[in-house]
């Protein structure tokens, strides 16, 4: 744990201002209550939802955390479920009991909302009454909300396999730097392979950089000292592979190899296999989203290795 809290310190640090960053529940469900997709949720009425069972919506997010050194990786996923109720159901004088479990592959640890949510091996159940109020209370507050939103759980997984294998390798010269950046996507490595989307390398070079030739071209920023490639998407098939390659010319060489900073999301899927499933028939899954974010930082694992 120490490895893995040291090592988002320094990825915070080295990325600084010049990362294109993004929210991993930003295009999801976010804590605001007017911003999750309505078609599925607030068409319930009082009277519909008091025939019906209760509609919820199911959000799913997991973030992988991966340190590179060479071929070898250290990575944890850390996930996170959210349910959202249509705003009605803050109408009932009381709610039949909601049960769920977090299916498929079983998580290394899971930390339930204690205030909302009990724990009885591995089924999880809300507290109706404290749910009930819950959402009473934040239709006082929000009372043009169409729905409110709950973090629920939050669990973690260790992982060996990763939907992106990158390698680095740097040939270090008193007037030059040599980078070449390969990657692969491994679409095995989720429980759906769909195209991993904003991806971004992010690479600092030191040694006073005086001109830059990438290929394909980069956006170098001299006053960050940092190059970025952004790609809008990748594929599995074919295009599944690619090569980033630069080099710098320098006033105060030699280069010092640094850790190169890795970003992409994929909506639709997750790492690993784990579903939200219901134990009771009081509830039904109006709509699940699911959303893996991933960060890595990447190391050579030799002090120079030529190009």
């Amino acid at each position: 744990m120490f490895v893995l809290l040291r090592f988002l310190f320094l990825v915070s640090v080295m990325i600084g201002p010049m990362c294109f960053s993004y929210s991993p529940l930003s295009s999801m469900m976010t804590r605001t209550s007017n911003s999750f997709p309505q078609a599925n949720v607030q068409t319930y009425t009082a009277n519909q939802v008091t025939v019906d069972r209760l509609p919820i919506a199911i959000a799913l997010t997991e973030t992988i955390m991966s340190k590179f050194r060479g071929s070898e990786h250290e990575s944890q996923v850390s996930g996170e479920l959210m349910m959202s109720f249509p705003a009605d159901t803050a109408n009932h004088t009381s709610l039949p009991e909601l049960s769920f479990k977090i299916a498929g592959r079983s998580p290394a640890q899971v930390k339930v909302n204690s205030e909302l949510v009990q724990t009885n091996g591995d089924v999880h159940t809300f507290n109706s009454s404290s749910l009930l109020t819950y959402l009473k209370t934040r239709q006082a507050k929000e009372p043009t909300s169409k729905h409110f939103n709950i973090d629920v759980a939050r669990y973690t997984l260790n992982v060996t396999c990763l939907p992106l294998i990158p390698a680095v390798y740097w040939k270090c010269e008193p007037d030059t730097t040599d980078l070449r950046l390969e990657y692969e996507y491994v679409g095995s490595a989720l429980s759906k392979p769909l195209p991993l989307t904003q991806l971004q390398f992010l690479v600092p070079v030191n040694g006073g950089v005086s001109s830059v030739q990438s290929m394909p071209e980069g956006v170098w920023s001299a006053p960050h000292e940092k190059i970025l490639w952004r790609f809008a998407e990748l594929k599995s098939g074919a295009s599944s592979k690619g090569t980033l390659k630069a080099r710098f010319n320098l006033a105060a060489g030699p280069s010092t190899p640094s850790s190169v900073a890795i970003q992409f999301m994929c909506d639709g899927t997750i790492q690993s296999g784990t579903e939200f499933e219901l134990t009771n028939t009081n509830y039904r899954v109006s709509l699940t989203k699911k959303r893996m974010v991933a960060k890595f930082s990447v190391d050579t694992d030799k002090l120079v290795t030529y190009v």
